[in-house]
């Protein structure tokens, strides 16, 4: 039991340190040393908060596969946010391997990673020049075929299973308004609205 504690908090922490460095570039600063701070403080409260988090707790009590989905999915931000600065091979190969190792992991981990793949090509490259930039289809060809080949293409069937009854059989949920309430009322318990109606504010 100790074990897998230690691997959970180990996951978690992992993706700590990708969040401290995802916020520092993410945090415009120069070569004042007043900005190097303010930088480096708005980092570190980011990543406080996502430790003390009362999820980051909890999961950390028993062997789960989220925190290990979550480091992945934090790593993938981090380099998917690093490509869209430089638009280098190595940062779209490590993103498209990340993100495609979070959605193996769980599948539902699909929309956050697609739609952090969408939001920042098109913020980095716009609806026209995306259509050509081979590596945005190497990220996407990394992001899909693990899954692809693990979900769909299983020859004992249960984790096409998996996918067909808590993908595709619920995906309905995403056009009822209560389903949004009731996600609504999990965030409230999980880390609380003010930091979500934050988040969108800074958004």
């Amino acid at each position: 039991v100790w074990i897998a504690r230690i691997y959970s908090s180990l996951f978690w922490i992992i993706g700590g340190l990708a969040l401290f460095f995802l916020a520092r570039r993410m945090v415009k600063y120069d070569q004042d040393q007043a900005s190097n701070n303010l930088t480096l403080s708005v980092a570190l409260v980011v990543t406080a908060y996502y430790l003390i988090l009362p999820f980051s707790v909890q999961a950390s009590r028993s062997f789960q596969p989220d925190p290990f989905m979550v480091m992945w999915f934090v790593l993938y931000a981090f380099c998917l946010y690093r490509w869209s600065e430089t638009q280098s091979w190595s940062w779209a190969l490590l993103a498209g391997l990340f993100g495609g190792v979070a959605v193996l992991i769980k599948i539902v981990a699909a929309y956050l990673v697609g739609g952090a793949a969408i939001a920042l090509v098109l913020h980095t490259l716009g609806f026209k020049r995306l259509w050509r930039s081979l590596q945005v289809y190497l990220i996407a060809a990394l992001l899909i075929t693990p899954s692809l080949i693990f979900y769909v293409v299983d020859r004992e069937a249960r984790a096409s299973d998996y996918f067909t009854g808590w993908i595709l059989q619920l995906s309905n949920l995403l056009l009822d308004p209560s389903f949004y309430v009731r996600c609504l009322s999990f965030v409230q318990n999980l880390m609380g609205m003010a930091a979500l109606i934050a988040a969108l504010l800074g958004v």
